[in-house]
């Protein structure tokens, strides 16, 4: 089977983004959780919430999505996410108008299935 690159990981290689799962849930273990200056694809710096994941490209974290993992976590706290699992899905949504690609945090943690 051929691999193929998406073309996002080519303007953002740095952060994993919705392009990176494939199409499926990813279960991720938080190493931890800080505000840093991110570059963004366009050169501008901003600073961002960062989830560096274990294994893994950091994970820039929005509003939304540090309010799901607040919730699923049982804490408002990111010195609490360490060493905590929390799982990744890709999703469309709205974005001044236009429909984009983006990564959206479950409230349920998928384990992974045994098969016989």
């Amino acid at each position: 089977m051929e691999t193929k690159t998406h073309w996002k990981t080519l303007t953002n290689p740095d952060y994993i983004g919705a392009y990176s799962l494939n199409g499926k849930d990813l279960s991720v273990t938080i190493d931890k959780v800080a505000r840093e200056l991110v570059t963004g694809t366009n050169g501008k710096k901003e600073e961002c919430t960062v989830a560096h994941l274990k294994g893994l490209k950091p994970f820039i974290i929005n509003k939304t999505n540090a309010k799901t993992i607040a919730k699923v976590l049982g804490s408002p706290y990111i010195e609490d996410w360490s060493n905590k699992v929390i799982t990744l899905y890709p999703t469309i949504t709205k974005l001044k108008g236009e429909d984009v690609e983006c990564l959206r945090v479950r409230e349920i943690i998928a384990l992974p299935t045994l098969t016989e």
